[in-house]
C-alpha cells in the first residue's frame, strides 16, 4: 500500500476531476486483460474484452503488463483536448523519453 503525506501547500496545489482522465482509465482496463489476478466478477468481462481486441493493441497492452505500474508516457498529465489528442500525444513521445521510461520496466 502507498502512503501519500500531504501539507497544506500541497493540499492546494490539489485538483480533482469532475470526468474520468481517459488514459488512465484505459491503462487500468488493461492491466485487468493481461495481469493473472483479476477479480472472478470481471471474469466474463475479461473473457469478451479479450476476444474482441485487434492485434494493433498487444503493443499497448504490453505496455501495461508490469502490475501497479504503468509508464507515464501512456497516462500524460495534460487530461484535455479529447482522445485522438491524448494518443497523438502519447504517440508523439520523444524517443529519449521512450527509452527512459521503458528502461525500467519489463516489456514482453
Amino acid at each position: 500500500m502507498t502512503t501519500l503525506r500531504l501539507n497544506a501547500a500541497d493540499l492546494s496545489r490539489t485538483v480533482l476531476r469532475s470526468e474520468p482522465a481517459v488514459l488512465v482509465e484505459l491503462a487500468m482496463a488493461a492491466q485487468r486483460l493481461v495481469l493473472a489476478d483479476v477479480p472472478e466478477h470481471l471474469a466474463g468481462w475479461r473473457t469478451r474484452t479479450r476476444a474482441a481486441l485487434r492485434p494493433e493493441m498487444r503493443s499497448y497492452l504490453d505496455l501495461c503488463r508490469t502490475p501497479y505500474l504503468v509508464p507515464d508516457l501512456v497516462t500524460p498529465p495534460v487530461f484535455d483536448g479529447g482522445l485522438d489528442a491524448l494518443l497523438d500525444r502519447v504517440a508523439g513521445t520523444p524517443d529519449e523519453v521512450l527509452a527512459a521510461e521503458l528502461g525500467s520496466t519489463s516489456v514482453r
